[in-house]
């Protein structure tokens, strides 16, 4: 049980670092007041608004970051975490690549809350790229990792799977690089798309080969 307490303490203080990562600490915890959320234009009660929510999803990302310090020092003081067993599975690599791309669909995710929420009309160019990189990453990242683990349960060798995985991973990178850069066409948003369009063509044909070659792949 100490195993998954301890990944739960993880996945909170990663989420609470982020969170601090593109909105900032709280203002009580500032030495200095950088620059914040542009209200230019908005009626004077929206900005305090605006300020507070802020403010309290900031406290939200130190509360996070907190409460997985101390699930995690609890957990591994209690000296339990090596009785902890993990029962096997058929597709381990998948597996790994699935827990990157969550990541970084996190990542994304609260990038595009940074530009929407603080960048006011200042930002709405960026924040509507950042958009698309997230919803581009939804479009296709889910229907390939899908894809990634039902080949690797096929019996698709490791070592191409995690190719493809790491791949699908670079051409992700890319993709969000170059389109989060600038609307205008650019190679890493050309190269993240095209190899994304060719990991997903290599697990197409892989899955229908692995089924075809079954006994009664036919039916």
């Amino acid at each position: 049980m100490s195993i998954w307490i301890l990944l739960l303490a993880a996945a909170l203080i990663f989420t609470g670092l982020f969170v601090l990562t593109v909105n900032g600490p709280p203002r009580a915890l500032r030495h200095s007041e950088p620059e914040g959320p542009t209200t230019t234009g908005m009626a004077e009660a929206d900005a305090r608004f605006l300020l507070r929510w802020i403010d309290q999803y900031a406290w939200i990302g130190v509360g996070l970051v907190a409460l997985g310090c101390v699930l995690g020092m609890f957990t591994l003081f209690t000296g339990a975490l090596a009785t902890s067993a993990v029962t096997p599975i058929r597709a381990p690599a998948a597996l790994i690549y699935a827990g990157l791309h969550g990541l970084m669909l996190v990542f994304l995710s609260l990038w595009v809350l940074r530009y929407k929420v603080r960048s006011g009309t200042r930002g709405a160019a960026t924040a509507e790229r950042m958009s698309r990189v997230q919803g581009n990453f939804l479009e296709y990242v889910p229907m390939a990792l899908i894809l990634l683990w039902l080949v690797e349960s096929g019996g698709t060798p490791t070592a191409i799977v995690h190719a493809m995985g790491l791949t699908l991973f670079a051409a992700r990178l890319l993709h969000a690089w170059g389109l989060g850069s600038t609307a205008a066409a650019n190679y890493p948003r050309m190269i993240g798309a095209l190899l994304t369009f060719l990991v997903l063509a290599m697990l197409g044909v892989t899955a229908i080969y692995l089924s075809l070659a079954q006994p009664g792949g036919l039916g």
